[in-house]
């Protein structure tokens, strides 16, 4: 697994560089490819794909894999905006975080993935969180 222990700013401001390692799922590595954005405590976003495939799928934490009496979920207010994006609210048994399939076949779907990446991130970081980036490509 690559680990990117800390993304600046700048660093994820770069849509090309963040396309580009979206990109890596599609194309490179095995059957299970993941990159994963922690944005806070019990905060993520992730993006899973195969070699060959046309589409990624994403999930955004919703709070229903944490300890009782977690704050780290959504708030009321952080829920509007992710169905706003086109995140799917969470289901009571198979999808158990918001969730979104997207195309992943040129240029265009790489910059529409990255920006909703970077949309999410806007809603779900708080100002003391750092971004931290766990990829694994399955060889």
């Amino acid at each position: 697994m690559e680990t990117i222990e800390r993304l600046t700013r700048k660093q994820f401001a770069d849509r090309t560089a963040v396309t580009a390692r979206l990109r890596r799922l599609t194309e490179a590595g095995g059957d299970h490819n993941y990159l994963i954005v922690e944005v806070g405590p019990c905060r993520s976003i992730q993006f899973l794909s195969s070699c060959g495939a046309a589409v990624i799928y994403a999930e955004v934490s919703s709070g229903n894999y944490c300890r009782p009496g977690c704050t780290c979920p959504p708030t009321a207010a952080e829920r509007p905006q992710l169905l706003a994006l086109g995140w799917r609210p969470p289901t009571k048994k198979k999808f158990l975080n918001f969730y979104r399939v997207a195309p992943f076949l040129g240029e265009a779907d790489g910059h529409a993935v990255s920006a909703l990446l970077a949309a999410t991130v806007r809603i779900l970081r708080t100002r003391s969180a750092r971004l931290r980036v766990n990829e694994h490509l399955d060889w």
